[in-house]
């Protein structure tokens, strides 16, 4: 589970923050291999919007970010050590029900420890993520008193290139996935905007 706050400074201007709850289960062979629970860690950003749609064919944000280790190390949950990333997303709204998404984010996490006993390596990490989604909104409602529900059928493609550490030393993992999605939002008279969802996502490499 994942939550996200987004504040806005102003019309161009705006603070992010991201956190979650992890529970990962792996079975090899039918035999629990890894079972852990706890908190991810915790990501503060801001970005500016440099274009918008009003005077530009694309809405295009960009800004830094920082991942606090609050994910747990010892349970396997996190890397342990502080990140550093820089994220750029671009949208565009056609004016019916169809909008598109994209983004890529870049990420460096250095002098990581070897989790391996005795050693005293220490490892810098980088990782790449990226990705485009097609959306439609198949309800858009007005309320009386100002209020506004909206939900959004979204299929995104993503895919991940990053570093972990594991036996021997450095490893690089590629992942691409294609995740169909349903997300609900409801915007007050005050223009605070709530929004819920869930995605499956679907494996596509090894």
């Amino acid at each position: 589970g994942a939550g996200r706050y987004e504040w806005g400074f102003t019309d161009r201007f705006e603070f992010d923050l991201e956190f979650g709850y992890l529970r990962p289960r792996e079975r090899t062979g039918g035999v629990p291999t890894v079972s852990a629970q706890g908190a991810d860690d915790t990501m503060l950003g801001v970005r500016y919007r440099l274009l918008r749609e009003a005077s530009a064919p694309i809405t295009l944000t960009t800004g830094p970010q920082v991942i606090l280790p609050t994910a747990s190390r010892r349970n396997g949950l996190g890397p342990g050590e502080a990140s550093y990333a820089w994220d750029l997303g671009v949208a565009r709204d056609f004016g019916g029900p169809f909008f598109t998404v994209a983004s890529v984010n870049v990420s460096a996490t250095p002098d990581v420890p070897d989790p391996a006993p005795g050693s005293t390596r220490r490892f810098d990490l980088t990782a790449l993520e990226w990705g485009v989604a097609l959306g439609v909104r198949p309800l858009e409602r007005d309320t009386p008193v100002g209020s506004h529900h909206d939900i959004h059928l979204y299929l995104e493609l993503a895919g991940t290139r990053s570093e972990e550490i594991d036996i021997g030393g450095r490893q690089r993992n590629t992942e691409i996935l294609l995740a169909p999605g349903i997300r609900y939002g409801f915007l007050t008279r005050r223009k605070v905007l709530s929004e819920l969802g869930v995605t499956f996502p679907i494996g596509l490499n090894r």
